[in-house]
């Protein structure tokens, strides 16, 4: 009975480091609502850098699509894990909206933050990266990206849940 007792006890210890540094749990899921987002990308015909475009929403109308500068939202699942998933939503008002589900892996981890990376399988050439911060429940994402007519970047800021 006592051995019971303190591995309780060793257990109860270790999870509260585990958790972080106040004893809180870190959670394993977050639903995240994009805010705004920059991109800009390099026209290998015209060999020049197009104007950066920026877009900022809040509210409702976030939720809508604007074509290929659409916000994405995101859900990331399996925060406390080593390989999350990450599925990335796309709303449209007239039509049902576009998911897609990618493998995270987890490059970095503190108490409060978790730094995530994935690619677009089996083409790879979209690289994004991700900061999630538990304590202010805000998320930012990159994309960086090789296509066929250009190359480029984007950057999103995203609200979580």
């Amino acid at each position: 009975m006592r051995l019971r007792v303190s591995l309780a006890a060793v257990l109860s210890i270790l999870a509260s480091i585990v958790g972080g540094a106040d004893g809180e749990d870190r959670p394993d899921t977050l639903t995240c609502v994009a805010n705004a987002k920059a991109s800009g990308d390099f026209t290998f015909r015209d060999q020049l850098w197009t104007p950066e475009r920026t877009f900022e929403m809040s509210g409702p109308a976030s939720q809508s699509g604007f074509g290929p500068f659409a916000l994405r939202d995101k859900v990331f699942i399996g925060l406390n894990t080593l390989t999350p998933t990450v599925r990335s939503i796309t709303r449209h008002e007239k039509e049902p909206d576009e998911i897609a589900e990618f493998a995270g892996k987890v490059v970095s981890r503190t108490s409060t933050a978790v730094f995530l990376v994935w690619t677009n399988d089996p083409a790879s050439n979209k690289l994004w990266s991700a900061a999630i911060d538990f304590t202010q429940r805000r998320a930012t994402v990159a994309q960086v990206y090789q296509g066929v007519t250009s190359t480029g970047a984007e950057v999103e800021t995203l609200d979580c849940r």
